[in-house]
């Protein structure tokens, strides 16, 4: 489950955030909910253009039920809700 949520928030972050990079660093709570997992941790986006590092980090939280793909909610990274 955990891997799972990892690889969706990475993936979610570089395709809907516009970041070139996206690393999850830490998972902070798994939590096992009646219908499925709720898994909370921090990640880490940067992007290189020209020269200019710019980058954030923040917060996701992703739900997963085993049916579908993870659901994935970010917290405080520019471009992504």
């Amino acid at each position: 489950v955990t891997p799972r949520c990892v690889r969706a928030a990475e993936n979610q972050a570089r395709r809907f955030g516009g970041w070139r990079f996206a690393d999850v660093t830490e998972i902070r709570d798994v939590d096992r909910r009646r219908y499925g997992f709720r898994i909370r941790g921090r990640i880490v986006v940067e992007d290189n253009f020209r020269f200019r590092r710019n980058f954030d980090r923040g917060r996701f939280t992703c739900r997963f039920d085993g049916r579908g793909r993870p659901r994935i909610d970010f917290d405080g990274v520019r471009g992504l809700r």
